[in-house]
């Protein structure tokens, strides 16, 4: 016989043995049945909310940053830096942002090509533009601009996704795997300059990487 057939043959069965059961045994099996699907339903409800927290939580505790950034920070601690302090002449937040991810190699990621957590407060960022003026790099006379670049570089190199979270270990790792992408994001930049992020990025990832 055809399961689905059985089935339903079984079905009316039990439909027929409920008709003639007592009006007793009929309350008790609504109450049990009432009793099931409420907590069944407050289960639902409670994975919901439980669900939303962690969704809040997470939200909540991810940072925003620009590629690069997160690679100065890396490489930053590389060159032996475990703590940031305040720039207050900047009022930028490259401090805590730096804290937080060599705090919590867990810390929840997503990068943008525009102003990160890291830009926000800063004097020179305004309306998520950063007006600080360049000079020293060839064919760029704005921060701005020549951020921009570097962070598609990053993101094309690797092809990252910003509608996507990393975890900052997770970044690390990406970054580590190939270092020599450092050279191909960096074009515009003095050779030594170029040689000693690369250093110093390749000590602080490793560092980063192992470390409890």
């Amino acid at each position: 016989m055809c399961p689905i057939k059985l089935y339903y043959n079984l079905l009316l069965i039990a439909i027929d043995n409920f008709r003639i059961l007592p009006i007793n045994f009929k309350v008790i099996f609504f109450v049990k049945l009432i009793v099931k699907f409420s907590i069944s339903f407050l289960t639902i409800i409670w994975l919901f909310c439980i669900i939303k927290l962690v969704r809040r939580y997470i939200v909540e505790n991810k940072i925003l940053i620009k590629p690069h950034h997160f690679l100065d920070i890396i490489k930053l601690y590389g060159a032996g830096l475990d703590v940031f302090v305040p720039d207050e002449k900047m009022g930028h937040d490259f401090y805590r942002i730096g804290n937080i991810i060599l705090k919590n190699k867990d810390v929840g990621i997503r990068l943008t090509i525009d102003s990160d957590d890291i830009c926000t407060p800063c004097k020179y960022c305004k309306n998520n533009l950063c007006v600080d003026k360049l000079d020293n790099i060839a064919g760029y006379t704005k921060k701005d601009t020549y951020n921009k670049t570097l962070d598609r570089r990053i993101v094309e190199y690797f092809s990252l996704d910003l509608d996507r979270d990393y975890i900052a270990y997770e970044l690390c790792s990406i970054y580590l795997s190939d270092v020599d992408f450092i050279y191909q994001v960096w074009q515009e930049e003095d050779d030594e300059k170029t040689k000693e992020r690369y250093r110093l990025f390749s000590i602080g990832a490793k560092k980063y990487i192992h470390k409890k």
